[in-house]
């Protein structure tokens, strides 16, 4: 399937971005925030991300980046394997931060193999996914954070707009990273 069928066919099938209301950002998730700089603050993207995972039944919080074709792994937090790092790159069209690439600010996705919106995407290993568009200095997408797994599991409610709120600040910490790419 072309590139331009297939963007044209993520742009179909996914919601339009949510408006976000900065005064109810500040009042219901400012304190997560807060906690998240915090870990960022102490630990690094790592300790960020294992943050992030830790209010969520995900077992991966990843940050990635947009290289042409490829997905790249800029840091990785695995429940199951907590001293590990850095996750595997991936084939873009593979990917559902490439849907949400293509799409908009966030993507929710319960049941991929089973999701009536991506059929594309049956075969893929993840099963539950929750990111947010990473954007750059210019406002272009540079990538995502996202939470994943490959069992279902039950999406936290408002963990999206956690995610589109913390966007930047996970940004500016991983542009500190010596690998994570062109900005």
């Amino acid at each position: 399937m072309g590139t331009g069928i297939v963007a044209a066919l993520f742009r179909q099938a996914t919601r339009p971005p949510r408006q976000h209301n900065p005064a109810v950002i500040e009042t219901d998730i400012g304190e997560e925030l807060a906690q998240l700089r915090d870990a960022l603050r102490e630990g690094g993207l790592q300790a960020g991300l294992a943050w992030l995972n830790g209010r969520t039944p995900y077992r991966f919080t990843g940050m990635y980046r947009y290289d042409g074709d490829t997905l790249r792994n800029v840091a990785l937090f695995d429940r199951w394997t907590p001293d590990a790092r850095q996750g595997a790159d991936a084939p873009m069209a593979e990917t559902f931060c490439a849907i949400l690439r293509d799409s908009g600010e966030w993507l929710e996705v319960d049941d991929g193999p089973n999701d009536a919106r991506f059929p594309w995407m049956r075969d893929n290993a993840v099963v539950c996914y929750c990111g947010a568009l990473l954007r750059d200095e210019q406002g272009q997408p540079w990538g995502t954070v996202c939470h994943f797994d490959l069992q279902r599991c039950q999406p936290v409610r408002g963990e999206v707009d956690l995610l589109l709120a913390a966007a930047p600040l996970l940004y500016d910490e991983a542009r500190k990273l010596p690998d994570a790419g062109p900005a």
